[in-house]
Formats: C-alpha cells, sequence, structure tokens
C-alpha cells in the first residue's frame, strides 16, 4: 500500500515538472513531512510542504490553495526566486469518525512566472498529497484467571485471556512470548487467535513455561499480541498476564502440625502431620521430625507422602513423646521438609501444658477439733500465689481465720493448714465434708480454682477455738522442721538438762565438798602406767 502512495506522489511530481518545463519560474512540490508522524482520528497535525522553482525566473506572488476533508483555505508564501526552496505549512485535521486509511489533501500553488517587468504570466502547480491515517490500539487484553496461582521454577501454569476489540480492524491475532523474558508459551513460540470483529470479543487459554531459573517472586507476565489493521499494517502490543506467583522448590509445600489433644508434660500425644502443595505439579515429598530436648518422635523419624497434587493436602498421624521434666510453656519442634530433591527446615511452634494436680487430706482430733489439713502438689510443674480458704457448712462450724495464703509450691512439695472445727448446734457427732478452696497460679500465669472435700470426724466434746496454719511449702516432700534454729523440740531438751548440771555444781560448791570430774580420754591407761 505505501509503495501505490509513493509512486501516485512521483507520478503527481512528473506532471507537475512536465507543466513547468517552460522558460520562466517553474514550481514543484519536491517533498513534504507530517507533524506528527503517526495520525489517528479525531487528532490534528501539520502538512509542510517542500517548493522547488526550477525554472529561469522568480516566481511571483506564490500563494497555496489547499483543501482538506474539514476545511479550504489559502497559506501566502511570498516569492520564491529561481533555484530556491520554500516550506510551505498547511494544517489539517483528521474527524474523529474518520476511519484508518488514506486521507487526501489537494493543493494547487499559483505564482506569476514571468520574467518581463509589466507583464504577467500566471501559472498554478496542481498536487495531491495522500495522508495515511493510523487506527488506535483497538484490542484489549485482560486476564481472567491464572491456575494455580503458584508454581515453582519450570512449572507450567495457565491463564485465561479475554480479547475485546473496542473499534477497528483486527485481523491474523497472535500471541506470542516477550523477548527476554523468563516465561514462555509452552510447546510453541505463537498461539493463532485469528480475527476479531469490531465490538466483539474472545476468551482464550494459554499454556505458560517458567524457566527454571526463574527467582521466586510474584510476577505481571508480559505477552507480545500482534494483528494487522485495515490498512494491514501489523500493530503489536505488549500485555501482561497475572499476577503469578513464583516459589522456591523448596517452598513448594506448606506443612502444618496439630495435636489431637492437649499437649502434657510427660506424655505421647498424635498429631496430624499435613502437607499442601502450593507448586504446579504433582510431587511426593517426605517430612523428618527433629528431637529436640523437649520433643521426641515416637516411631519413625521420616513420615512419607505419596504424590500431592497441585493445591491439594495429604496428612498422615505421628507420635511425639514431651520430655517428663518439661515445664509448661511454648516450644519448637524442627521439621525437614524434602521435595523435588530440596529440602528446608521449618520450625513448628507447640503449646506444652502441665495441667496442675493437687491433693488435700485432713487428720482430726475429735477432742479438740483441730482438723490439719495437707495439701500436696502432685502434677508436673509448680504453682505459685497458693491460697487456701475454708468456709462452715450446715453440719461443721469453722472458727477463727479462714483464709491462708502459702506461696510457691513446688512438684512432690506439700503445705499444711489447720482449722479448729465444731459441730453446728443440733447436729449429731459422725464424719462430715469439709471443703476446701484453693487459688493457684500455673506457669502460664494463668488462674486456677479447685475445690477440695476433706472428711473431718467430729464428736460432740470437739471444742470452738481459733485457727492456726503450721508449715509451708515442704522440701521436696518433706515438711519443714519447726522450733529453735529448725531443730524442733531439741533445743529445750538440751537447756533442761544444762540446769540441772548448773544446779548440782552450785549446791556441791555451796557445801564445800569437792568435786573431782574425771573425762576418760584417749591415751589415758598409757599415761597412768608410766607413773608407775
Amino acid at each position: 500500500m505505501e509503495n501505490k502512495i509513493m509512486e501516485t506522489f512521483v507520478l503527481v511530481l512528473l506532471l507537475a515538472g512536465f507543466a513547468s518545463a517552460a522558460t520562466g519560474a517553474a514550481l514543484q512540490v519536491t517533498g513534504h513531512t507530517v507533524v506528527p508522524s503517526t495520525i489517528y482520528p479525531g487528532t490534528t497535525g501539520q502538512l509542510q510542504v517542500t517548493v522547488d522553482n526550477s525554472g529561469t525566473d522568480t516566481a511571483g506572488g506564490v500563494s497555496v490553495y489547499y483543501t482538506t476533508p474539514t476545511a479550504s483555505s489559502t497559506v501566502y508564501a511570498g516569492d520564491i526566486a529561481q533555484g530556491a526552496t520554500a516550506t510551505v505549512s498547511i494544517p489539517f485535521s483528521v474527524p474523529s469518525d474518520y476511519g484508518s486509511g488514506i486521507m487526501t489533501i489537494y493543493l494547487n500553488i499559483y505564482y506569476d512566472a514571468s520574467s518581463t517587468a509589466g507583464s504577467s504570466n500566471s501559472k498554478n502547480t496542481p498536487v495531491t498529497i495522500p495522508l495515511e491515517i493510523s487506527q488506535h490500539q483497538s484490542l484489549t487484553v485482560n486476564t481472567v484467571s491464572v491456575s494455580p496461582v503458584a508454581v515453582t521454577p519450570g512449572d507450567t501454569f495457565r491463564a485465561r485471556l479475554l480479547l475485546v476489540n473496542t473499534g477497528g480492524t483486527t485481523n491474523n491475532i497472535i500471541i506470542s512470548s516477550a523477548d527476554n523474558s523468563s516465561f514462555t508459551l509452552s510447546g510453541t513460540t505463537q498461539q493463532s487467535v485469528g480475527s476479531i470483529s469490531a465490538g466483539a470479543n474472545r476468551t482464550v487459554e494459554v499454556a505458560i513455561d517458567t524457566s527454571s531459573s526463574t527467582a521466586s517472586g510474584k510476577y505481571s507476565v508480559p505477552l507480545t499480541v500482534s494483528y494487522q489493521d485495515s490498512l494491514q499494517n501489523t500493530l503489536t502490543q505488549t500485555t501482561y498476564v497475572g499476577p503469578e506467583t513464583v516459589y522456591d522448590s523448596s517452598a513448594q509445600f506448606k506443612v502444618t502440625l496439630v495435636p489431637t489433644s492437649p499437649v502434657e508434660v510427660g506424655s505421647e500425644t498424635a498429631f496430624d502431620l499435613t502437607l499442601e502443595n502450593l507448586g504446579g505439579s504433582s510431587s511426593p515429598a517426605y517430612v523428618d521430625i527433629n528431637s529436640s530436648s523437649v520433643f521426641t518422635p515416637i516411631g519413625s523419624t521420616r513420615v512419607f507422602f505419596d504424590p500431592i497434587a497441585p493445591g491439594e493436602k495429604s496428612t498422615q498421624k505421628v507420635t511425639i513423646g514431651v520430655g517428663a521434666t518439661t515445664t509448661a510453656g511454648y516450644y519448637s519442634l524442627p521439621l525437614t521438609i524434602n521435595g523435588n530433591g530440596k529440602g528446608y527446615t521449618q520450625n513448628i511452634g507447640i503449646t506444652v501444658d502441665a495441667t496442675p494436680e493437687l491433693t488435700a487430706t485432713a487428720d482430726t482430733s475429735p477432742s479438740t477439733g483441730a482438723v490439719t489439713v495437707t495439701i500436696a502438689n502432685i502434677g508436673n510443674s509448680a504453682i505459685r500465689s497458693v491460697y487456701v480458704s475454708t468456709a462452715s457448712t450446715k453440719e461443721l462450724r469453722v472458727s477463727g481465720t479462714t483464709d491462708k495464703f502459702i506461696g510457691t509450691l513446688n512438684v512432690d512439695d506439700f503445705a499444711t493448714v489447720s482449722e479448729t472445727v465444731s459441730l453446728q448446734q443440733g447436729v449429731s457427732p459422725g464424719k462430715y465434708s469439709l471443703p476446701i478452696n484453693i487459688t493457684f497460679k500455673d506457669t502460664t500465669n494463668a488462674r486456677h480454682t479447685l475445690i477440695k472435700n476433706v472428711d473431718v470426724q467430729a464428736s460432740a466434746a470437739s471444742p470452738a477455738g481459733s485457727a492456726t496454719a503450721t508449715g509451708t511449702a515442704g522440701f521436696s516432700g518433706r515438711n519443714r522442721s519447726t522450733g529453735l534454729f529448725g531443730l524442733g523440740d531439741l533445743p529445750l531438751y538440751a537447756g533442761a538438762l544444762l540446769l540441772i548440771v548448773l544446779a548440782f555444781f552450785g549446791y556441791k560448791r555451796w557445801k564445800g565438798e569437792k568435786v573431782d570430774i574425771k573425762i576418760p580420754f584417749i591415751g589415758a591407761k598409757k599415761a597412768d602406767e608410766k607413773r608407775k
């Protein structure tokens, strides 16, 4: 089409040259340019025409009359001397409803070619200049969906695209891979779509391969779309598909580990180990359960999974033991996931509980009404802020202070509290239940409240009196001693004996009697023999 336009333009120039071959001034159009270089419907521009005087005289009063599809007017160029060149600018506009193709501008150059003063020799040079009107890009491409939304390097994903012709001619549409891209059409270099008429649309599915060297990240994948307009010009545009996420091969699987029951200190707990394939291809995998100071896998430490399809999950049961000396808290269990020939380690957070367990027993003295309650920590962790309280019941009356603060009870420690209990008015002697209210905090700072009922043997002779507390947290099961320096009643007996001895010596001295005290010692026998 462009060759035909140029041939027509050259023919017009030749005709203009032949028409002005006579002596005197001779004007001809030797070239033109268009600003802007690409013209679309609904735009304006300038046609810059080069006029050359190839005659023997000056062309006087040069005027260029032009006609465009939207206007007709005249541009005055003045005189053009023999052998000189002038440039004339012709403004034009393209109607917005003008289709792509050729728009013609008609010129007629009027001038005086006479070489004799006082005479006139009017001439004109008609010129027709064709302008190419280009078509706006009338094809839009949008991503409908991508599946899967995440792949690993070397995987393939599929994209559904919606192609819409917004108005114009779109023939021989071809989709191809963009240059220098990590993404290429799968199994082909280009995919033909055909033609889409104005206002119509078409859905197309393309398969796209990711390069094995593609870095991890989220991508808008470039594709090149080309088509021909009404002038059979090939228009090319770049469209972007996605977003598509590329994972490193080692991160293809998502792992979760969920206990089927609370995880207790010193227990064996079953877990659901689940792998989810986030990649774009089916793949087998295995998981190594790594031992730690807290957790020990029971049975095999390696768990195998059959091939898992993209987007699917697979679950296996595993049993993990928790160390008996572990305290309650939050711990990490390292798992190593292996798939596609690569492995990576992920730490799974697990909450370990140590359910508090307390016992309460009572010793009763029916004659005095004293009830000694022993509270022992037989659980798996220490407890703190231990607070004990009692209250009267309809059978038993608790006298004196009923609230006791104990403090901390370590594992296997105990504490005792004493209460004075008597029968309520009209209640017969016998064995009755006395509730003991115990509150405390565990190692996670959670507050607990327990109610322990102890049996109390009450008689009619039990007096009422004040309540006292004896003992605190024991020494790993041994209640702390009382008395001077923690030695119980021993210092009392020793003091009494010392007073008796001092009284004896004092009495002898008062009577004037000599007191001879012999203290045997090692080597005394040998000393006696030497004196003899």
